[in-house]
């Protein structure tokens, strides 16, 4: 818009452009365009800036959506609109940056075979999963 506003005033100019010294130059309209440009240039660079820095964060592990998925319907702590977004994964980054993989690696296969065992032990001793009344809430 300002560019715009720039290049009307240019071509509605009567006298020839001297592009060798803003100062010298008598228009106060670009004078005006040309401040407003100078001050708006620096919020534009930040901007730019904060997005490059998004764009380079590296994606969220899909099974970290996944667990924060259940978490949020097990907790029902947001409403269901405002975590619409962990539905579309590729739009879910990693804020804490890259993780160690051999860590991670560790990580999961403790979940999984956390999982796994707590399954096998329902099935092979069921009546000790199931819900019991305890006699202070019957």
């Amino acid at each position: 818009m300002l560019e715009e506003s720039l290049d009307k005033i240019d071509s509605q100019e009567d006298r020839a452009l001297f592009l060798g010294s803003a100062r010298r130059d008598a228009n106060t309209s670009r004078k005006d365009v040309i401040e407003k440009l100078t001050k708006a240039l620096p919020e534009y660079d930040v901007l730019l800036e904060q997005n490059q820095r998004a764009l380079m964060l590296p994606r969220a592990q899909s099974r970290d959506v996944k667990n924060l998925q259940k978490w949020v319907k097990g907790t029902a702590s947001i409403s269901r609109r405002e975590f619409a977004y962990l539905e579309q994964g590729e739009d879910v980054v990693n804020l804490t940056g890259a993780s160690d993989s051999a860590l991670a690696l560790i990580e999961d296969t403790v979940g999984d075979a956390i999982f796994f065992i707590g399954r096998c032990f329902r099935r092979i001793f069921p009546a000790a999963c199931t819900k019991r009344k305890h006699a202070l809430t019957a």
